[in-house]
């Protein structure tokens, strides 16, 4: 797996990105949540009803979701992720997305994976049924981010933070999620796209009736989808995370027709160009590449053993920088007075923590870009010297925890760039 964005100057410039982010600062942030598994067990609320509504068959369909929650949490407002299965408009379920909800919800968030209503038809005989189709599942996701802000005001079952709710989803899914958060009313769009929307409901579509309630989106997860056209991404408009191979033949990295019937090509603009489009609008993204790989969303099917962890891991990083700020400076415990000096960084062949006017001891952990944990050491009280010979170029975070408290002292952003 190879960052697009791994170049030194890339890396800045998405640096300035996050610094000029309005970053929510959310409930939480502790360095570790949102970012790593900090739950060891998840609690799932199978089949809540959140809609309903007629397929482009005339087959009556109520829409469910399934909520995944962090085990024994205690907070009272918690970042939200809704996730939509792949399947090309035409199959897949809810359950599939089981393993990668489990996974933000050990890290701290609400995950919650939907039904959307699929093409029912024998085939499709003209573009028109697609966007259709793919105008009734935009309303469908809608519908659902609308009941959980209208839980939180009301019921509060699950205790969600309505201004961090989160939009994702594999291939189809993530098509789906990629229109939800960017085709809006400031867009000149084409014939067909305007008629699908007049004919379901508008803008907030018509699978639930609280549209009192916001449909907004304040990030995207997409693995492996596209836009109709990327220009439909604005200044103004969430950021972005995208993964996707290189090679794919069912959705395109960069852009082009693809199949979607035995008479039937339409027109879609991938992660790549998604990607391009963002930089070019400073929205804050991030693109992960599979190269010379020409499987679709292979990292959670043939290469999962070798990516499907990473790839899970970055997201939650990508969004914990949301919620909380990257971590680009030293955070101290207020009981902490040491003064914590870690140099040079950039770093290339060795890196330097000093701690200075310190008796006590602490342990010394080192993650890279993506929350794996690749050192975890014991260090000693003052000074420690670590050897970076074995650690490939690109960005880690450094963590330091006084030793028999468990209580942090600093997180670190560390840039290791050798000659």
């Amino acid at each position: 797996m190879q960052y697009v964005n791994r170049t030194t100057l890339t890396l800045f410039f998405v640096g300035l990105l996050f610094l000029n982010y309005n970053y929510a600062q959310v409930e939480g942030c502790d360095g570790e949540r949102y970012r790593i598994d900090v739950f060891s067990s998840v609690e799932v609320t199978e089949a809540v009803k959140f809609g309903e509504n007629t397929t482009i068959g005339g087959n009556f369909q109520e829409l469910f979701m399934d909520v995944y929650e962090p085990a024994n949490d205690d907070l009272e407002a918690r970042p939200a992720i809704v996730l939509a299965f792949g399947g090309g408009f035409v199959a897949g379920e809810r359950e599939s997305l089981d393993g990668i909800c489990r996974s933000f919800a050990r890290k701290g968030y609400v995950a919650a994976t939907i039904d959307y209503r699929l093409f029912d038809l024998l085939f499709p005989v003209d573009s028109g049924q697609m966007t259709d189709v793919v105008v009734k599942a935009v309303g469908d996701m809608k519908a659902a981010i609308r009941y959980l802000r209208e839980d939180a005001a009301t019921g509060n079952q699950f205790r969600i933070n309505p201004e961090q709710i989160f939009v994702g989803g594999v291939s189809a899914g993530a098509i789906t999620a990629a229109h939800v958060a960017y085709l809006d009313d400031s867009d000149e769009l084409p014939s067909d796209i305007q008629s699908a929307l007049n004919a379901n409901g508008g803008w907030e579509g018509n699978s639930s009736d609280n549209i009192e309630y916001s449909s907004e989106a304040q990030g995207v997860i997409n693995y492996s989808g596209a836009l109709k056209d990327a220009d439909l991404i604005n200044g103004d408009n969430p950021p972005l995370f995208s993964v996707h191979d290189d090679g794919d033949g069912v959705v395109p990295y960069g852009n082009g027709s693809v199949p979607a019937g035995p008479i039937i090509y339409v027109y879609l603009e991938g992660s790549k160009t998604m990607h391009e489009r963002a930089m070019e609008l400073e929205i804050e993204n991030e693109l992960i590449t599979i190269e010379n790989s020409n499987g679709h969303v292979s990292y959670f099917v043939n290469n999962a053993a070798q990516y499907e962890e990473e790839v899970e891991a970055a997201t939650a990083n990508f969004l914990a920088d949301i919620l909380c700020g990257p971590m680009s400076s030293t955070s101290v415990s207020e009981n902490y007075t040491s003064k914590v000096n870690v140099y040079p960084n950039p770093a290339t062949d060795m890196l330097n923590v000093v701690l200075e006017n310190n008796t006590n001891n602490y342990k010394l952990r080192i993650y890279d870009s993506m929350g794996k944990l690749i050192l975890d050491s014991p260090a000693q009280n003052t000074a420690q010297q670590i050897d970076l010979e074995y650690f490939p170029n690109g960005s880690y975070y450094l963590q330091l925890i006084e030793d028999g408290k468990e209580q942090q002292i600093v997180w670190r952003k560390l840039i290791i760039q050798k000659h």
